[in-house]
């Protein structure tokens, strides 16, 4: 996330939209994105759904690959 926080430029001056998706949830994902300062979207996935369908979900830890 601070890479992407880092070079997040690159995205706006393209008209590009970045934010992340995480299996944490809504609170857990706030805390985390205020402490990076992230000036994108932090979504939450709690239920996995999106990640499983992207084929990143890992059941055994009930989180997604980066």
């Amino acid at each position: 996330m601070k890479a992407y926080q880092a070079g997040i430029a690159k995205f706006t001056d393209s008209d590009s939209v970045v934010f992340g998706v995480s299996t944490d949830d809504v609170e857990t994902n706030t805390r985390f994105a205020k402490s990076l300062h992230l000036e994108f979207a932090l979504l939450s996935d709690a239920t996995g759904d999106v990640s499983k369908k992207y084929g990143i979900y890992n059941a055994a830890a009930k989180i997604s690959s980066r």
